[in-house]
């Protein structure tokens, strides 16, 4: 039966006693209870190396129908690939019965008000009523109900054993989206003032504060209660709404200040105590934070509640995955499966974390970045699995065009690029065919595509497949309810989208509390890029971890600022403290570009003369959901507040632009090297030179995209022209598709590229 094991160093997929290796499938055969299936694709797949099949189902909840449609198809999937495993991909959505008979469970208004939805998913699409909301325990156990029925039906057919995992789907898209605006200052309305959330924000409460006494100091509110804690009104919401999306608050007042040539921001901006510039104001509302994070916390705990259950109901002997910790791609305070996902990942009920690659610079020549911290999840015994709805010429105009594919030579490409970053990045991975009925991948230079990489992925799985990366990126999933949506995108986003691949060198990624866990292995080097918020036992288990090897760490714009144990909560000490560096803080807003100052080693992979700190990609996005066209236009950054180190600490090797003020400076600590950087953007090439200095090894330094890890590079071609790798020993490089070696006992590979092309090197 389905589980996750260790296997040569790293998670694996189990059935049995057989191990499975990427990739995986999922085909669209239902359109809202409409079925196409092509047996021959089905077949042609099977044949060509796809085991493991995710089925898009729902439950009789929603459609009466559902569990004979499912029945059917796993019968004729069973038919064309008798060796197949399957998952379920079930959506747990409520009926519109439901929902009208249980509003007090659906988003509230403060008028009393419960908005519709458009409800939509890849099997299921409808206009509800009402909102039903993701961390309601009425819907939770509803859901439970339905969850379970299927199951036992399921468990009493004769492909039963066929049955690996189930996947849990809820919210819009199935990807725990909640439905609905929680705020919406164009009508003057928000939420949530629902029985459901009143619930799980006091239970939240309780569980965070033990008493109302403490809840009131926290607060600063003597009249806070556990059972009707105060929900949040719309100017306390300030710094959390988003100019893309609301056309109100913090992000659209600041970025007013670019079209005015006295180069100032409306007073407003600084007579709101709700806020201190990007941030919220944690000294002096505390209950907004508590507010978002209890919405999450309650989300999670559903999420639990259905791994819980499948364990339960299946022994320990099916996989369950969702669509969680989307760190991308997403409005940071809208959605609830954002934070509270170490919560998730410590309950150990769900195996499999999932997410789309992000939609932006996915054309020949670059890459999508991920939008989870996967290996967080690797060293805490679950997986991260990879939707790789890649595109091809086979889809609708509209995507050719912003992917750059018009030829099965294009898709071919970009298919090898996805599937060596998966495979040196270890992670594992599905192709998501979204055409009805399929046809992204029906043709047979794919089929012999995947039949060759099912053969690599075997020979990949039987090395070891410890992850020996020397960089490690550092996230928290507490702070996103702390600043403004705009400066996450800045700084979780961009760096993710257009630089990490980028670097010439492989990249960790983790949530920082993993720094004290002692399966996280030492890094040379570690960028921090949004741990605003960091306990005092926190900030103790980054400096043991930093002191192991002397590690260097790169803290980017206002890391560490907020503490919770200390007497003020927000504060530029609190940034010292990490650093040892004083860090002066102008309430202001400013540019974010810097220049590099002097010669230092650390700086040697930045131009002199070239101004950095800003997202100066082309971008690329396609039409679907928040990266479509109408919002595509990168808005430039800024910085409110505006940090900097003092002068005559540390060295300064960059400075502000408009200010002249350090923007990059280094301090020898107490056995680390700290770095700090004042922007939330940097380009590749300044991470590059950090590493460079820490003692990491550069593959390549031509910013082309790279993935590697000891045993395979993959490189895609950003531009035309000679490459060069530079290996860290000396091997035999061959080359997996054309079956040639690029030379023996070498430690450079050289080769000629054209633009968007892919190799993938055997370092044997």
């Amino acid at each position: 039966m389905g589980k996750l094991v260790k296997h040569n160093g790293s998670m694996a997929i189990s059935h049995g006693d057989k191990i499975y290796p990427p990739m995986m499938a999922t085909i669209a055969n239902v359109d809202n209870g409409k079925y196409k299936i092509d047996r021959d694709y089905l077949r042609n797949l099977g044949a060509n190396g796809i085991k493991i099949y995710f089925l898009i189902c729902d439950t009789e909840w929603i459609r009466p129908d559902a569990f004979d449609k499912l029945d059917e198809e796993v019968k004729i999937l069973l038919e064309e690939v008798p060796d197949a495993l399957i998952m379920l991909r079930i959506g747990l959505h409520p009926s519109n019965e439901w929902v009208m008979e249980n509003l007090d469970e659906c988003l509230t208004m403060q008028d009393g008000s419960h908005p519709g939805a458009y409800l939509a998913t890849e099997s299921y699409y409808k206009d509800m009523p009402a909102c039903y909301t993701l961390y309601s325990d009425k819907w939770r156990k509803k859901a439970g109900e339905y969850l379970k029925d299927t199951y036992d039906r399921l468990m009493q057919k004769p492909y039963a054993d066929r049955i690996t995992g189930v996947f849990i789907a809820a919210g819009n898209t199935s990807e725990w989206r909640q439905l609905g605006p929680i705020t919406d200052p164009l009508n003057g309305v928000y939420g949530d003032f629902s029985e459901a959330l009143r619930r799980e924000y006091s239970l939240y409460l309780r569980e965070k504060y033990g008493t109302e006494e403490n809840l009131r100091k926290a607060w600063d509110d003597p009249e806070a209660t556990f059972d009707n804690p105060r929900i949040p009104n719309m100017e306390e919401r300030y710094y959390a709404m988003d100019a893309r999306y609301d056309l109100a608050g913090i992000d659209y007042d600041v970025n007013k200040r670019w079209k005015n040539p006295n180069h100032e921001v409306l007073p407003s901006f600084y007579e709101d105590d709700t806020h201190i510039g990007s941030f919220l104001n944690v000294d002096k509302y505390m209950s907004v934070y508590d507010f978002y994070r209890a919405r999450s916390n309650g989300a999670a705990r559903s999420l639990i509640y259905f791994g819980e259950l499948v364990k339960e109901m299946s022994d320990n002997n099916l996989l369950v995955g969702a669509f969680y910790g989307n760190y991308g791609a997403c409005h940071f305070t809208q959605y609830v499966s954002i934070s509270c996902v170490y919560d998730v990942l410590k309950s150990g009920v769900v195996d499999i974390f999932s997410a789309p690659g992000t939609y932006q610079n996915r054309q020949r020549g670059g890459f999508e970045g991920q939008r989870c911290m996967y290996d967080s999840m690797r060293i805490n015994g679950s997986m991260f699995v990879v939707e790789d709805d890649t595109r091809t010429h086979a889809d609708p105009t509209e995507y050719c065009h912003v992917y750059d594919l018009f030829g099965i030579e294009d898709d071919i490409d970009v298919l090898k690029r996805n599937f060596g970053r998966n495979i040196c990045d270890d992670l594992q991975g599905w192709w998501f065919d979204q055409l009805w009925g399929g046809g992204r991948y029906k043709f047979d230079e794919t089929y012999a595509l995947f039949n060759e990489q099912s053969k690599i992925a075997e020979e990949a799985y039987s090395l070891d497949r410890a992850k020996k990366h020397e960089i490690a990126f550092i996230y928290d999933e507490e702070s996103v309810h702390m600043i403004a949506p705009k400066s996450l995108h800045d700084t979780v986003e961009y760096m993710r989208n257009y630089e990490v691949a980028r670097i010439g060198a492989g990249v960790d990624q983790y949530y920082h509390n993993d720094m004290s866990n002692p399966d996280m292995p030492d890094y040379k080097l570690y960028v921090f890029f949004n741990v605003y918020s960091l306990s005092n036992e926190e900030r103790e288990a980054i400096k043991a971890k930093l002191r192991k090897n002397n590690a260097t760490a790169m803290f980017m714009y206002g890391n560490g600022v907020i503490n919770f144990d200390a007497e003020q909560r927000f504060s530029t000490a609190n940034m010292t403290d990490l650093m040892g560096m004083e860090i002066e803080m102008e309430n202001n807003v400013r540019v974010p570009l810097f220049r590099k100052e002097g010669d230092h080693e650390a700086a040697k992979d930045m131009e002199k003369g070239r101004s950095y700190g800003d997202l100066d990609r082309h971008i690329r996005l396609s039409a679907v959901g928040m990266n479509d066209w109408e919002i595509g236009n990168y808005e430039r950054g800024y910085l409110a507040p505006c940090f900097s180190t003092k002068e005559g600490e540390g060295e300064v090797i960059a400075r502000f632009r408009e200010t002249g003020k350090p923007a990059m400076t280094i301090n020898e600590c107490d056995g680390y090297k700290a770095v700090f950087c004042g922007t939330k953007v940097v380009r590749a090439a300044v991470i590059r030179s950090i590493a460079r200095y820490a003692g990491c090894h550069i593959w390549e330094d031509g910013d082309d995209v790279l993935f590697q890890n000891d045993n395979y590079v993959t490189i895609h071609a950003s531009s035309a022209g000679e490459k060069t790798i530079h290996l860290p020993r000396k091997c035999t490089p061959y080359e997996v598709y054309e079956k040639k070696n690029y030379g023996e006992n070498t430690d450079t590979i050289k080769v000629d590229m054209y633009f968007g092309e892919t190799k993938m090197f055997r370092l044997k």
